[in-house]
């Protein structure tokens, strides 16, 4: 059975670095010296057992350059490790490992499986091994209702094992296959004990199927909610080489409506295309009935003005966002006067708005960039839910921008499959097969 690494992330982040963890499991388990190179296929494998751990003891690791610190337990020979592997006596075993992050605070989770840590550089690694079935069953317990229709989810089963065989990141150099966070790879927030349930029907219906174009697996993105259309892969993500924007297009990636729009909608739609979209009584496409259809944030100009300027400092520091945060010729940011969405993709997602401020005007691109730059911690807003957005500004008689008004359509990039349509197609009779089919044309499903 196929076996997988999976670099374990704080949430709501992508970093792999860690200050320390604490570590205990419900059963026994061992600590073993592990080759500090992972084998060819990235796992990692074990050499001589350092100590044996009771049920319930407590670990911290941490890391001093590349050295592991283990405390809690006696280990045996030479104290210099740079990386372990422990081993449950019981595959039943759950292993609970809090992880406090170099960025982002505490965060507990249930594992089974071999839990690998790893030091370099002073910033502690862990990694989860598993079962690609297991990682399946994780991966469905966190990015889809149970209550969904079982088909849906069979869907996303095969969406998720094709995603583990061919991620958009590649993490041979973080030394695992995926990453457990939703901003990087597939939502993964832990292994907790298997009951019969419809995660398990999915993975055992669905054994060794992945969705494959012209002999290879596709990159099978997916996301909760449409918002009436999906996007096209190219409208959204950059090139995964060369960082250029937008890439080349995906043939099975391509945007498609949900079903039927306003009579007065158009691809790529304009704001008065989409707000007959969000205004619709009652949407007449498989993902009409998602709470997450449509939603609007509104911003007064005070709040705008006291955190926007720090959010785009924030981005022009962080490798992943500056190249697509184009400042103006002054390089400071002013007053915010207006937001202009320049160019849609076929769904509506903005690719470039331009901010207008006092000090001239700031262009922004891709999705998540956009999204990112309306965080507000006072209002706990960490991103727009989607990039499928349009403006109504209000303004005082002199022509101050008072307040914006964000309607947006969906949650989350919108490429690929989306979950709540899944689902809507899943009502109306579609197996998975059909939905995968609507989602990712020209592809075709195939078993390992």
């Amino acid at each position: 059975m196929k076996r997988i690494a999976i670099g374990l992330a704080a949430y709501d982040s992508k970093d792999l670095a860690h200050r320390s963890a604490e570590l205990s499991a419900n059963g026994p388990s061992t600590i073993f010296r592990a080759d500090p190179q992972a084998n060819a296929s990235l796992l990692t494998t074990a050499t001589t057992a350092l100590a044996n751990i009771k049920e319930g003891t407590s670990l911290r690791l941490s890391a001093t350059g590349n050295t592991l610190k283990v405390t809690g337990v006696g280990l045996t020979g030479d104290p210099s490790l740079s990386k372990i592997i422990i081993k449950p006596a019981s595959p039943d075993t759950h292993f609970f490992v809090q992880l406090d992050s170099l960025k982002a605070g505490r965060t507990r989770r249930t594992y089974t499986g071999e839990i690998v840590a790893l030091a370099q550089n002073s910033s502690l690694y862990l990694f989860v091994q598993c079962s690609l079935e297991e990682y399946l069953f994780g991966v469905l317990s966190s990015e889809i209702p149970a209550t969904y229709h079982l088909e849906a989810i069979k869907a996303q089963a095969i969406a998720a094992r094709t995603y583990a065989l061919n991620p958009r990141i590649d993490h041979k150099p973080d030394h695992c296959h995926v990453c457990d966070s939703f901003l990087c790879c597939q939502c993964f927030l832990g292994l907790p004990a298997q009951s019969k349930s419809p995660y398990n029907q999915a993975i055992d219906q669905t054994k060794g199927q992945v969705m494959i174009y012209q002999d290879k697996p596709v990159l099978a993105l997916f996301s909760s909610c449409a918002g009436g259309h999906t996007e096209n892969y190219e409208s959204c993500f950059s090139d995964i080489h060369t960082n250029a924007f937008p890439p080349l297009a995906i043939p099975y990636l391509k945007g498609v409506a949900e079903g039927r729009l306003p009579s007065d909608f158009h691809s790529p739609p304009d704001e008065k295309a989409l707000a007959a979209v969000w205004h619709w009584p009652r949407p007449d496409t498989v993902d009409g009935w998602a709470s997450q259809f449509r939603w609007s944030v509104n911003l007064s100009a005070d709040l705008l003005e006291a955190t926007m300027h720090h959010v785009i400092d924030k981005m022009l520091g962080n490798s992943e966002f500056a190249p697509f945060v184009i400042p103006p010729q002054s390089s400071i940011f002013g007053q915010v006067k207006s937001f202009t969405i320049q160019n849609r993709g076929v769904g509506g997602t903005a690719i470039s708005m331009a901010v207008d401020t006092s000090k001239g005007t700031w262009i922004l691109k891709k999705e998540l960039v956009i999204r990112s730059a309306f965080e507000n911690p006072e209002i706990k807003l960490a991103r727009l839910r989607s990039a499928r957005i349009y403006f109504e500004q209000r303004r005082s008689a002199a022509g101050n921008l008072l307040s914006v008004n964000i309607f947006g359509l969906g949650s989350g990039h919108g490429v690929g499959l989306q979950q709540t349509g899944a689902e809507g197609l899943a009502r109306i009779g579609k197996d998975c097969q059909a939905i995968l089919n609507h989602y990712f044309k020209g592809a075709q499903i195939a078993r390992l």
